[in-house]
């Protein structure tokens, strides 16, 4: 099983960024890593926006 280091947004509600990427390695065998540099509720063209940049502590 490779790891897999993913950096990408990620949404609670959708499917883009790490949201996606992970179960999709997953499910290709792979263990991934994912690091979120932005979490939102839902992808930005949904209207509505909550969440936001990830403090640099957390990153």
């Amino acid at each position: 099983m490779k790891k897999i280091l993913s950096i990408q947004s990620s949404v609670t509600a959708g499917f883009v960024g790490n949201a996606v990427a992970g179960p999709v390695l997953l499910v290709m065998g792979h263990h991934p890593m994912m690091v979120d540099t932005i979490s939102l509720a839902a992808h930005p063209g949904y209207g509505g926006r909550g969440g936001g940049p990830l403090a640099d502590h957390l990153f």
